[in-house]
Parts: C-alpha cells; sequence; structure tokens
C-alpha cells in the first residue's frame, strides 16, 4: 500500500441497467458514474451533459468504425470494394456532435503511429466508384448490408451507405437487426456482403487494431471481412521485432497504407465516447492500459476524506518487482497477457501466493489452444486471475 494515497474498501457495479435507469440514478445521486462509455446513446449523454451536477469527460480510448466487406463474396473482387470506398460519404457523422468525427486510419487518433495527414485514402467521388463498379463487372446482384439496430453509429453508418451505394449502381438489400443476430451474421460469410464494424483498443498502439481485425489468422475471429493478403502480414509481423520508436511506428504505418490500399477496411469514423461521473468521483481512468496511467489516482470524495481504489495491474506494463510488491484487500478481474509480456512477470502473477488462477483458466499453467500464454502468437491474449485477500 502507498501511505501516500487514499484507498476505497470497494466499490459496487451494476450490469445490464436500462438506460432510462442509468440517467435517473445519475442525477438524483444513486450512482456515482457510468463506465462502460456506449451504455448510454448520444441523446442520452447530450441531455446529462446539461445537469450542473455531473461531470462529463472524454475517454482516453477511441473507437473507430469502418466497413468490413466481405471477401468472400462479391467483394473479394478489389475494384468493387474500391467501388464502395469511393462511394462512402461521411456527412452523417454530423449528427453526433462532438461525440464523432469523420476519420481514414484504421487505427485511433491516440495510437501512438497516427497519422491522419499522411495517410492516402479514398476521395468520396461518385464517378471513380462507377468506374470502379464497370471494371469490376458488377451484374446487379444485390448487396446485403447488416447493422446492428440497437447501434446509433453502425446504424447511421448503414442508413447513409445505402444512398450512398444506390447512387452509384449497386443494388441494396438493407436489414437491421437486434444485437444477437447481428453478431450472427457477421461470423456467417453468407449472411452479408458489408458490415459498418468497430473496435476499441485496450492499448493506444497500432498492433491492437492490426493484429486483430486484419491480419489472415484473424479470420472468422475478429477479421470478418475475411480479407487476407500474407505479404503485408509478413511486413507486419516483421514490426513484433523492431523495438518502439520511430523505425517501429513508421513501418505499421507503411502496413496500415498497404491495407488501405487493398481496402481491408474502408476508415469511416472515430468515437470519442464519455465519461459521465457524480460529484463524489475525484478521478478514474477510463482505460487502464493506457500508461502511464496509475489505477491509484482513482478516488472518490466523501465527508472530506479522499478514499482510493487499490490499482488493477497490466502484466503488459509491470514489472516482476511491481508484481512482487502487489498487495489488495479485494478480488480484481482482469490481468491482460499480450504478445511481448515478459515471462517472468506473467509466471509470478500466476505462481505468486497472492494470486491464484480461477479452475475455468487453469489453462494458462498448463497451457493449450487458445489459453495458454503463446508469445509465439499475434492474437491478444486475456485471462482471469483473482488475487486474494491478505
Amino acid at each position: 500500500m502507498d501511505p501516500d494515497l487514499p484507498y476505497l474498501d470497494g466499490f459496487t457495479v451494476d450490469l445490464g441497467v436500462d438506460e432510462n435507469t442509468i440517467a435517473l440514478r445519475l442525477q438524483a445521486g444513486e450512482a456515482d458514474g457510468v463506465f462502460e462509455q456506449f451504455a448510454l446513446s448520444p441523446e442520452a449523454v447530450r441531455q446529462l451533459q446539461q445537469d450542473p451536477n455531473l461531470r462529463v469527460t472524454e475517454s482516453v480510448g477511441p473507437r473507430i468504425y469502418y466497413l468490413a466487406l466481405n471477401n468472400d463474396g462479391i467483394f473479394g473482387n478489389l475494384d468493387l470494394r474500391l467501388a464502395v470506398a469511393h462511394a462512402a460519404t461521411r456527412d452523417f457523422v454530423t449528427q453526433f456532435g462532438d461525440l464523432a468525427k469523420p476519420w481514414n486510419q484504421l487505427m485511433s487518433s491516440t495510437s501512438v503511429q497516427s497519422d491522419p495527414s499522411g495517410t492516402t485514402n479514398y476521395p468520396t467521388d461518385a464517378a471513380t466508384a462507377a468506374d470502379y463498379l464497370a471494371s469490376g463487372g458488377y451484374d446487379g446482384t444485390p448487396v446485403k448490408i447488416v447493422y446492428d439496430v440497437t447501434d446509433p453509429y453502425g446504424s447511421a453508418n448503414a442508413t447513409a451507405l445505402k444512398q450512398d451505394l444506390e447512387a452509384v449502381g449497386f443494388v441494396v438489400d438493407l436489414q437491421g437487426l437486434q444485437q444477437s443476430e447481428f453478431f450472427s451474421a457477421i461470423y456467417d460469410p453468407t449472411a452479408f456482403d458489408i458490415s459498418s464494424t468497430y473496435w476499441s483498443a485496450d492499448y493506444p498502439d497500432a498492433q491492437d487494431f492490426f493484429s486483430t481485425n486484419f491480419v489472415c489468422a484473424s479470420i472468422d475471429i475478429l477479421n470478418i471481412a475475411r480479407f487476407c493478403d500474407e505479404s503485408i502480414d509478413e511486413a507486419f509481423y516483421a514490426t513484433d521485432a523492431m523495438p518502439f520508436g520511430a523505425d517501429r511506428d513508421a513501418a505499421l504505418r507503411a502496413v496500415q497504407q498497404r491495407w488501405i490500399d487493398a481496402v481491408a477496411g474502408v476508415p469511416m469514423m472515430e468515437i470519442t465516447p464519455k465519461v459521465i461521473l457524480g460529484p463524489r468521483v475525484g478521478d478514474i481512468p477510463t482505460l487502464a492500459t493506457y500508461a502511464p496511467f496509475d489505477w491509484k489516482r482513482a478516488w472518490l470524495l466523501a465527508a472530506g476524506l479522499a478514499l482510493g481504489i487499490e490499482p488493477f495491474l497490466f502484466a503488459r506494463y509491470a514489472t516482476p518487482r511491481a508484481v512482487e510488491n502487489r498487495r489488495s484487500v479485494s478480488w480484481h478481474p482482469l490481468f491482460e497477457f499480450r504478445r511481448g509480456t515478459s515471462p517472468l512477470v506473467a509466471r509470478l502473477a500466476v505462481d505468486h501466493p497472492r494470486f491464484r488462477m480461477p479452475p475455468s483458466e487453469s489453462g494458462l499453467k498448463g497451457g493449450g489452444p487458445g489459453t495458454g500464454l503463446m508469445p509465439e502468437t499475434n492474437a491478444p491474449h486475456v485471462f482471469i486471475v483473482i488475487c486474494e485477500s491478505l
């Protein structure tokens, strides 16, 4: 424990609360904040922004939306993908005010490598789109666009895209689905042609976006476009061996440009969600892995006393000493192990007497497909570790 910092005894998290109840509880002082940034619609956020007793701040982790064009169908044709890319407009983004902005990258603005002005994208041009439609041999097959009706951003994107594509000659079948149906559809290559999809990174680096959404190994996992170019993957994986710095950043930007040129995904908008805090909250991080935020800086104001909460520990940023000196008065739900994590840190986190693995996650010790800490792979792995009270 840091004697110079205050600590909380604990906190209460309510799950599955409907939007209206969230807003009413915040305004009545019955809740101290909303930590899931997308639990509230843009309309509800705007309403709560008017309450002088609430503080609305930006999350540190933006979400990017991009078009995933199913390469197992007609969009295996590059010219048809380019037709969509040049047809898509972004004027619809203005309806969300300061929550969203048009975007041209496959990573967020907070990524270390972000360089919007240095990224070449697809100018919106109906004539160019129509030319690619013709050169791609489009035969009038209806293009099925699916979207999640509970997602206001994806819904707006899909509705605008239908108009954009019809204006250049595509025939469009627009299908709004309930959330469970939507997530089933995008993992079925026969169920859709285009979907507006998104990614929010766990840490501010392009690797988080690229390794999950665009590499061949992520097809049917998170690469719902099923795009695969092994030569681009090779260039991407080569950055894993590079030290952090300007050379690695430049290499990752070059890889992104190759994916954009190949229309692996069409960047559309970036959402910067809001975190809403009540008057008792002094501070709280919105995404713990965005170093250098220290979870010990999360605290409340109560009866003239400052109370804080013991930090979550994320192994990617931990040192063996940090794990060795770990103390807690309650359990912490997430440890995150990613490629490049020190095996010593991972071993300490699992074998140290202050930590135990829940039975369902015991694969981290013994290994096994999809469960072990496998530094030679590129997919992120997340495990649950429970920290026993001292």
